[in-house]
């Protein structure tokens, strides 16, 4: 049984070292959840140092949209009585009111996946560059929303990709650096061996 975490980092001050910032860069990644190869993937809490998918199986790259703001990439405390529950959202925006976009909104109601975004505010170390959302719990669409007229989706779907109820407040993936950690990423967009 694990133990829960009941004393602090570090002091907890305000540094003018601290590396802070809003928003992401432009591509996130996504993965089926199903698709993970569990045992072949590291995690210690809370971080992942590798992630590895079943054979002939691939992660996807999705466009951030650009525009600042980018409203909704929140993660809400639950507040449960006993442990620790977060609901993390990372906004699906922008994709065209299409035939493969029929297909992705199913995909994104019907599996659980995991997402993972980089971080404009990387940390001295680079430590907090990449974030994890949907390892727990799986992540599925939730609000999923074809607005024709809407500013925000110029007239194409948009949803919420939610992990519900997640143990966890943060996951990071590093697997090693910024660089190895992008290419890492980057290599499971072709379909694992």
């Amino acid at each position: 049984m694990a133990e829960c975490i009941n004393d602090l980092a570090g002091d907890i001050l305000q540094d003018c070292n601290t590396v802070y910032g809003v928003g992401v860069e432009k591509i996130a990644y996504l993965i089926k959840k199903s698709d993970l190869d569990e045992s072949a993937t590291t995690y210690t809490k809370p971080k992942i140092t590798k992630i590895a998918l079943k054979s002939g199986k691939r992660a996807y790259r999705f466009s951030i949209p650009s525009k600042t703001p980018y409203n909704g990439l929140i993660y809400e405390d639950q507040n449960a009585e006993i442990g620790i529950a977060i609901n993390k959202t990372l906004p699906l925006r922008m994709l065209a009111d299409s035939p493969a976009n029929s297909q992705n909104i199913e995909a994104f109601k019907n599996e659980d996946w995991v997402a993972v975004y980089e971080n404009k505010a990387k940390g001295a170390d680079g430590s907090q560059a990449f974030c994890v959302i949907g390892y727990e719990q799986g992540a599925s669409m939730q609000n999923a929303t074809l607005d024709k007229y809407g500013d925000g989706y110029n007239g194409g779907w948009g949803g919420d990709l939610i992990e519900q109820n997640a143990p966890t407040p943060q996951i990071f993936f590093d697997a090693g650096g910024i660089d190895a950690s992008r290419a890492a990423l980057e290599a499971l967009c072709t379909p694992a061996e």
